[in-house]
């Protein structure tokens, strides 16, 4: 996996604490990218000036205190080697605008802390943070207060049909993906690199037929072959210290259970974008996990991966 190279941090002027910054900067220091730091100010919050001139004016002031606030943080840490940049764009939605600035400046990270948002929220308006990860063409970091007793990467990876039959994942290009990226990461950050795979359970319906042996047998059944196939997969992907988990259950809760009782310090996981009602409602499992995890999450894109043209993510 390449290094990255040009990092965007979305920056939320209203935390006292900029841990989007803190985590762009020690990225950015240990693979050589360049970082810029962008504060998004919603032109609608504005009020209403009767001149262009005071509303010009007004808006550079804003941005000026804003830069210098963000200015006084990167002091405090260790910049010298690294190209940083501040500056504030005025948007309509904060969302559509970054999209936009990942393709113009052909960033390949985005950091941002997550966006709260209750249920009956997500019901109303979609979220920041998931129009991000259903859109942006780059991978998405996902910052969260960092917890010094947290250690290792986890990559959770999704197997299809055709990896499980030849035993080989290495067709499954999302999983190649996310496993390269996080065993890059791995090393970047000197820590250790576990891999995670979950799959259906017997449906209820099904044990009504099946006595308890048998659903034993199957799990047994799917586990070993889907453990060879990751297997076979680290090998040819010349990763040798293998140290891969596969469990029975929904995708998204086994991820949680495993990243919170083995205090993980990173998620990588994969995510396509999904739109729609049933998208809007539940999320795909990028999405369920972000507020369930209390460390930092990144989401890569697949390799054909292609955003929604800003018209048609505004409509």
């Amino acid at each position: 996996m390449k290094n990255f190279e040009r990092i965007l941090v979305i920056l939320d002027p209203k935390h006292e604490k900029h841990i989007e910054i803190d985590k762009a900067i020690e990225i950015a220091s240990r693979s050589r990218a360049s970082v810029d730091v962008v504060i998004f100010q919603h032109s609608s919050e504005l009020p209403r000036l009767k001149t262009s001139g005071q509303i010009d004016e007004l808006k550079q002031t804003i941005e000026t205190a804003l830069s210098e606030r963000v200015v006084e943080v990167l002091n405090q840490l260790k910049t010298d080697h690294i190209n940083v940049s501040v500056r504030v764009e005025w948007c309509e939605h904060m969302a559509v605008t970054a999209i936009d600035l990942v393709k113009k400046y052909h960033y390949d990270l985005l950091v941002k802390t997550p966006n709260r948002v209750s249920p009956l929220g997500r019901l109303v308006s979609r979220p920041t943070d998931w129009n991000i990860l259903r859109t942006c063409p780059c991978s998405v970091w996902i910052v969260k207060p960092e917890n010094e007793s947290r250690n290792g990467i986890l990559a959770a990876v999704d197997l299809d049909d055709d990896d499980i039959e030849s035993h080989n994942a290495k067709n499954n290009s999302m999983t190649v993906r996310v496993v390269e990226q996080a065993n890059y990461l791995s090393k970047l950050f000197d820590q250790k690199l576990e891999i995670i795979n979950a799959f259906p359970a017997l449906p209820v319906a099904a044990h009504v037929q099946f006595v308890s042996v048998f659903e034993n047998d199957y799990l047994q059944q799917v586990e070993r072959e889907r453990r060879r196939s990751l297997e076979n997969l680290l090998s040819s992907m010349g990763i040798t210290e293998q140290n891969c988990h596969v469990f029975a259950g929904e995708a998204s809760q086994v991820i949680v259970n495993y990243t919170e009782s083995n205090q993980c310090s990173l998620l990588v996981l994969g995510t396509n974008a999904r739109d729609g009602l049933s998208g809007l409602l539940t999320g795909n499992t990028a999405e369920s996990i972000i507020s369930q995890v209390e460390c930092d999450i990144l989401v890569v894109k697949s390799a054909d991966f292609t955003a929604p043209s800003l018209a048609e993510f505004v409509n």
